[in-house]
C-alpha cells in the first residue's frame, strides 16, 4: 500500500516519455540524469505556479493543472513559442505537414526508413538506478517504521491539506502553504487519499533532492560519476549522522522541496553560461523560479539564499552575472512581499513574516547523533576556514574551480549561523540544509585537494569509471551497514496500529460511494478523511444505536415518516472500527494509545454485545477487515448499495 503512490507518479513520468519519444519523436538526450534536473526545475515551478494561480482564482483542479502542463509540453515538443501564438495558422500548418509527413512514411512507403539506433546507456547511468533501487529500499524501510504518522503535527498538516482543497490558501494561523499544494495534487494525481498521500509524499521529496544533490556534485567535480554516487547515497544511507530520529527521517518537509529548486539555480548561478545570463526570457525565467521559492519556504529565502548571494559576489570573478541573479532574487522577493501585503493588512503581513521565518513543524533531534553535535560545528568551522584558507592561498597561482570556493565559503557562513542567537533564525532549518549539503561538501572538497591543491592527476581517470563506480558503492553501502548495524538493530518497530487504520480507511474509501456509509471511531480519528462519510463516535454507537436501528428498520418502508424524521435515517453500511489490546503501546506518538486499556476493554465488549444482538435481529453483519489487532465490522442495513463493484452488477 505505502509504495503504490510513489510507483504511480514513477508510470505517469514514463508515460509522458514515451508519448514524447513515440508519437511526438522527441529525441531524450544521452545525460538523462541532467535532462530529469533541467525538466523537474522547469515544469516542477510551472506546476506550483499553475497551481496558485488556479488557486487565487478559485478554479484548482487536477484537470485544470495538467491541462496547462501538457500544453506547455506538446509546445516545447514543437518548438511553439509564446510570440507565435499570434501565427497559430501557419504553426497549426506544421503541425499537420508533420502528421502527414507520418502518415505517408507508414501507409505509402515514400519515406525511407531509418535505421533504429540501438538504445545505449551512457556512463553513470547505470550506477543511477542502482542508486535508486538502494535508496527505495532504504528510504521504504524507514517508511514502514514511521512515527509521524496520525501525531499531532501530522493531523495539522492533514487539516491543511483539506482547509487548500476548499480554496483556502493563507491560512489563518499564518503558515505557509509550502509543499502541501504539491501533496494535493500528488493525492489527486495518484488517487490517493489525503492520508496516504501525506504519509508517502516525503518519500518523493527525498527522492528528487537526493537525484539533484547527486547532479549537483556531478557539476562541482567535472563529471566525476564516483563522487556523485556517493552524494546520492549519502542522503540516506547514513543515518548515523542524521541529526534527525529515525521515525521521521521520511517524513514531508518544505525544506526538501525548496532546495530541490535551489540547487539547479545555484548552479546556474555558479556557471553563469553565455546562454543564461543574456537570454531573452531571464528577467522572466529566474524570478519566477525565485518566487516559487519564496512561496515554498520564507525561511530558506530570505535567510539561507543571501548568504549564497554574499559567497558569490566575494569570490566570483564575473561580478555582472552575479549582480543579474541578484537582481532577480530581489525582483521575486519585492513581488512576493507585495502580494502578502495587498491580500492582507499590515499586522498580518508582519505576524505572516515572523511566524514563518520559524519553521514550527520542522524539528531535529541531534541525541541521535553518534557524537555531539556542537563539537560537529567547530570541528567544520576550524577544518572550513583553513579548507578556505587553501583555496584562496593557491587560487591564483593554479586554475582552482570557483565553483567549489564560493559552494565552500556559503557552507562557511552557514555554520557561522548557528553561532548566533536571534529570534529569526531557525536552528533546526539549518541543521536540516546542513544535512543535506554535507556529503557533497566533503567529496566536493576532497576532490579540489587531490586535483587542484595536490595535483594528483591518476584518480581522475578512475572518476568516470563504472567498474570502479560499483565497487565504491559496494564498499559504501556495506561499510555503512557495519557500521551502523546496531542502530539498525535498535531500531524498535511502531505499533502498526496507524498504518493499519490508514489501509483500512482507504479500502473503504475506495470501494464505496462517498456519504453511503457512516464510519464508527473513536474521536481521535475524526480528522481521517471525513469529507466523504458520516461519523458516529462510540459513545453515541453504544448508547443510542441499537434504539435508532429497531425505530429505523420498523419504518424503512414508510418514506413519509423517515423524512418528518430524518435523524432516525441510517447511512446503507455502518463501519465499526475495533481495536484490540487497546493502550498497551506507552509510545506517546501513537494515536492508538491515547485510551486506557481499561476503558478500551469496555468498549470492546459493548461493540462486540451490540454486534451479537444486530445479528439476531437479522442484520447482515461482517468482518470487513482485520488485520494487527485491528477490527473493521460492517452492517448492512441496505444491501449492496454502497459498494461500487456491487452497484455495477447487480
Amino acid at each position: 500500500m505505502l509504495y503504490i503512490g510513489p510507483l504511480r507518479v514513477l508510470l505517469v513520468i514514463l508515460f509522458f516519455l514515451f508519448i514524447g519519444k513515440k508519437v511526438f519523436r522527441y529525441p531524450l538526450p544521452s545525460d538523462k540524469i541532467n535532462f530529469f534536473v533541467k525538466k523537474w526545475l522547469k515544469y516542477g515551478t510551472i506546476m506550483y505556479a499553475s497551481i496558485f494561480v488556479l488557486h487565487q482564482l478559485g478554479f484548482y483542479d487536477l484537470f485544470a493543472v495538467l491541462l496547462i502542463i501538457i500544453f506547455l509540453i506538446i509546445a516545447h515538443v514543437f518548438g511553439i513559442k509564446f510570440r507565435d501564438l499570434f501565427a497559430i495558422g501557419e504553426r497549426s500548418n506544421i503541425v499537420l505537414l508533420y502528421w502527414v509527413e507520418i502518415l505517408e512514411k507508414k501507409y505509402l512507403g515514400t519515406f525511407k526508413e531509418k535505421e533504429k539506433k540501438k538504445a545505449k546507456i551512457v556512463r553513470g547511468e547505470y550506477m543511477f538506478l542502482i542508486n535508486v533501487l538502494i535508496i527505495s529500499f532504504v528510504l521504504f524501510y524507514f517508511l514502514g517504521n514511521d512515527l509521524f504518522t496520525s501525531t499531532f503535527v501530522w493531523n495539522d498538516d492533514l487539516a491543511k491539506i483539506r482547509l487548500f482543497n476548499n480554496q483556502m490558501w493563507f491560512l489563518d494561523n499564518l503558515n505557509e502553504i509550502g509543499d502541501y499544494s504539491l501533496i494535493s495534487i500528488y493525492a489527486k494525481l495518484t488517487g490517493l487519499t489525503n492520508e496516504l498521500a501525506l504519509k508517502t509524499f516525503g518519500v518523493i521529496e527525498i527522492s528528487i533532492l537526493s537525484v539533484v544533490l547527486s547532479w549537483f556534485a556531478y557539476k562541482l567535480t567535472k563529471r566525476s560519476h564516483i563522487l556523485a554516487t556517493l552524494s546520492m547515497l549519502s542522503v540516506v544511507v547514513l543515518f548515523m549522522y542524521a541529526p534527525t530520529h529515525t521515525g521521521y527521517i521520511v517524513a514531508h518537509n518544505s525544506i526538501y522541496l525548496s532546495l530541490s529548486f535551489t540547487i539547479p539555480l545555484i548552479v546556474y548561478a555558479l556557471e553563469q553560461k553565455e546562454k543564461t545570463i543574456n537570454h531573452k526570457l531571464f528577467w522572466f525565467r529566474v524570478p519566477f523560479i525565485f518566487l516559487t521559492l519564496f512561496f515554498i519556504n520564507l525561511h530558506v529565502y530570505i535567510v539561507i539564499l543571501p548568504l549564497f548571494f554574499a559567497s558569490l559576489l566575494l569570490f566570483k570573478k564575473d561580478k555582472k552575472g552575479s549582480l543579474k541573479f541578484l537582481g532577480a532574487y530581489g525582483i521575486a522577493l519585492f513581488i512576493g512581499l507585495v502580494y502578502i501585503y495587498f491580500v492582507s493588512d499590515l499586522d498580518y503581513f508582519m505576524s505572516y513574516i515572523r511566524t514563518n521565518l520559524i519553521a514550527v513543524n520542522t524539528y531535529t533531534y541531534p541525541r541521535t547523533l553518534k557524537y555531539n553535535w556542537d563539537d560537529y560545528i567547530n570541528v567544520y568551522l576550524i577544518i572550513g576556514a583553513l579548507f578556505n584558507l587553501i583555496l584562496l592561498a593557491v587560487f591564483k597561482k593554479r586554475k582552482v574551480d570557483t565553483k567549489v570556493l564560493v559552494f565552500n565559503m556559503f557552507m562557511f557562513f552557514l555554520f557561522l549561523l548557528f553561532k548566533t542567537n536571534t529570534y529569526y533564525i531557525d536552528k533546526d532549518v539549518l541543521t536540516i540544509i546542513v544535512r543535506m549539503f554535507m556529503p557533497v561538501t566533503i567529496l566536493t572538497a576532497v576532490y579540489v585537494i587531490y586535483s587542484n591543491v595536490l595535483g594528483f592527476t591518476f584518480l581522475k581517470k578512475l572518476r568516470t569509471s563504472i567498474p570502479v563506480s560499483i565497487l565504491c558503492v559496494l564498499i559504501f553501502v556495506s561499510g555503512s551497514y557495519y557500521y551502523q548495524k546496531n542502530r539498525v538493530y535498535n531500531i524498535v518497530p511502531p505499533g502498526n496500529y496507524a498504518n493499519t487504520v490508514l489501509e483500512a480507511y482507504n479500502k473503504i474509501l475506495m470501494n464505496n460511494l462517498p456519504y453511503s456509509y457512516m464510519l464508527v471511531n473513536d474521536s481521535d480519528h475524526f480528522i481521517l478523511d471525513s469529507e466523504n462519510h458520516f461519523l458516529m463516535n462510540y459513545d453515541e454507537f453504544i448508547h443510542n444505536y441499537t434504539k435508532q436501528d429497531s425505530i429505523y428498520s420498523k419504518y424503512k418502508d414508510k418514506k413519509e415518516v423517515l423524512k418528518k424524521h430524518p435523524e432516525y435515517v441510517l447511512p446503507n453500511s455502518i463501519y465499526v472500527f475495533k481495536y484490540d489490546d487497546y493502550g498497551k503501546k506507552k509510545s506517546d506518538d501513537r494515536v492508538s494509545n491515547l485510551k486506557e486499556e481499561s476503558k478500551g476493554s469496555l468498549e470492546n465488549k459493548a461493540i462486540d454485545s451490540i454486534v451479537i444482538k444486530l445479528k439476531d435481529r437479522g442484520r447482515k453483519v461482517n468482518v470487513f477487515y482485520k488485520e494487527n489487532n485491528i477490527s473493521v465490522y460492517e452492517i448492512e442495513n441496505i444491501p449492496n448499495s454502497s459498494n461500487v463493484i456491487d452497484l455495477m452488477f447487480q
